[in-house]
């Protein structure tokens, strides 16, 4: 119960809890609101045959409870449906939520889910009840025009809110989550790979390094006791001869002589650890540990040659200043200066870079350590793997977003066709008549466009604006963030408004190159 509580009021699980929340009541609500827009949407042609069911006696209750059964019967089909796909996407679901899809459906998720779909079902059902229940019947059987204009140009309102909300927060969520993949943490892994060799014998441990080395793919080897990307345990600094703590360090422990080279950390002050002079009581230091000695101890000549002492490492001499690079994830960031001790003997951590990065060439590396260390299984895996593993949530929730997104999008461009439709066959007459008058298709399509366009660009800002929301709460998670350029959220605006214009032209472009007769005989 501790661990739960502990993770559930991490801050970050709160900030993406919100986040997944509010697009799951933007999924639910758009489909809402697209089911009762639809069901409005055929009014005129259903007024007739409410009106009969009136005239044998119905009454509105009983006009209410067959509007509520036909939203049950849908309902229903909708859930078989759902279940039905999440069986057939098991695994991809599985992938998404990083669970079991056996254990999501308990007793509790069960009880949110019942109550879910009751609120969906009494919201979709009791609006259009009660609007048809109402319709007279006197007024049904002179040819029932109402359009409900309102009430549709509202739903749809509501829905482009909510798929320029989904489609910013999904550009915006892929552009953060491409920036920490392929952000530069100070060093360079393309084309690397690490094994772990811990328990492996250090005469083994050797005999695989030098075999490795031997291999025609491989450029460089390298040993050390850290990776970068999964941060660092923890060792204090004092001012030699003094009990004072100065701070504590990122400590990386052991590298040998080739790790700088093979990771491509330039030295920017005094030299790395070299072969032929390099011992276990030289350390390397960061440019921002650097920084800190000079500041609190003084130090106007800066740091090279001057001795240093580390709870479990003692006295050691800075051999050089490195480049600061990027501890643990853009996430979870490590900000604390890092330094590195050499060491003679191979590390435990065996780091191989490939001229070039292929199956072919894992696989012959995977044969060579197997040879050399033939009773471990060492696994090896390529960095940028495992890299991009330390964002395995972010890019879940991006593709929940993608998914959500996509959806909304469909709803409402649904919905949008059913009411361009509505439309055009109750003005079907007007139409025609002005092209009588000398109205060209232009701008025929320009009487459908502008009563869309009229709450496209309100609904689109609006959207545009929770989306910036959404995102900046997302991305307080991170240390390092994209930037929120107000051309990416001018430019999601115009895509989604081009892709609600296409479909109003489309849908209506026959209506405006009709014959204006046929559309009166018609009528």
């Amino acid at each position: 119960l501790q661990l739960k509580k502990i993770h559930s009021d991490n801050p970050a699980t709160k900030r993406m809890s919100v986040v997944l929340a509010i697009l799951a009541f933007a999924l639910i609500f758009t489909a809402v609101l697209n089911y009762i827009l639809i069901v409005l949407s055929s009014l005129v042609k259903r007024s007739k045959e409410i009106a009969i069911h009136k005239c044998y006696g119905a009454a509105e209750k009983n006009i209410t409870k067959m509007v509520l059964t036909e939203t049950f019967i849908h309902m229903m089909a909708s859930i078989i449906i759902a279940g039905l796909l999440i069986i057939l996407f098991r695994t991809t679901v599985e992938d998404i939520l990083s669970t079991p899809l056996s254990s999501l459906f308990t007793f509790r998720t069960g009880i949110i889910l019942l109550l879910v779909c009751i609120a969906v079902f009494f919201a979709s059902g009791i609006v259009p009840a009660r609007i048809f229940s109402k319709i007279p019947v006197s007024t049904a059987f002179r040819n029932f025009k109402e359009s409900r204009r309102k009430w549709k140009l509202g739903l749809l309102f509501l829905q482009f809110i909510a798929t320029a909300f989904l489609i910013t927060l999904l550009v915006i969520i892929g552009r953060q989550y491409n920036s920490m993949v392929n952000s530069n943490p100070g060093y360079v892994y393309e084309n690397l790979l690490y094994c772990n060799t811990s328990g492996v014998t250090k005469a083994d441990r050797q005999k695989a390094i030098e075999e490795l080395r031997r291999m025609p793919e491989v450029q460089s080897v390298a040993t050390c006791s850290f990776l970068p990307l999964y941060g660092a345990s923890g060792n204090n600094v004092f001012e030699t001869g003094k009990d004072q703590n100065l701070f504590n360090i990122a400590d990386l422990y052991s590298v040998d002589a080739d790790y700088l080279s093979l990771m491509e950390i330039p030295v920017v002050e005094g030299n790395g650890f070299q072969h032929h002079s390099a011992d276990v009581t030289q350390v390397l230091i960061s440019n921002t540990f650097a920084r800190k000695l000079c500041n609190m101890l003084k130090w106007k000549d800066g740091v090279v040659g001057k001795d240093i002492r580390f709870t479990e490492h003692g006295v050691c001499t800075i051999k050089g200043v490195y480049r600061d690079i990027s501890l643990g994830s853009i996430s979870e960031p490590d900000p604390r200066p890092s330094a590195m001790f050499y060491t003679d003997a191979a590390a435990e951590i065996i780091m191989i870079k490939l001229h070039q990065l292929d199956p072919d060439g894992i696989r012959h590396v995977n044969k060579v350590l197997q040879t050399a260390i033939p009773n471990k299984d060492i696994v090896v895996t390529p960095y940028k793997t495992s890299l991009t593993f330390l964002y395995a949530s972010s890019r879940l929730f991006r593709d929940s977003v993608l998914i959500g997104g996509i959806i909304t999008l469909i709803i409402a461009l649904i919905g949008l066709i059913g009411y361009t439709n509505n439309e055009i066959n109750r003005r079907s007459a007007e139409s025609a008549i002005r092209k009588i008058n000398g109205a060209s298709a232009k701008e025929i399509l320009g009487l459908f466009i502008n009563d869309i366009l009229r709450i496209a660009l309100p609904a689109l800002v609006i959207g545009e604006l929770l989306a910036a929301i959404g995102a900046e709460k997302w991305m307080e998670n991170f240390a390092e963030k994209t930037s929120l350029s107000l051309f990416i959220f001018l430019g999601c605006g115009i895509v989604v408004l081009s892709v609600i214009l296409s479909v109003v032209t489309l849908a209506s472009y026959r209506t405006a190159i009709q014959n204006p007769v046929d559309a009166i005989k018609r009528d």
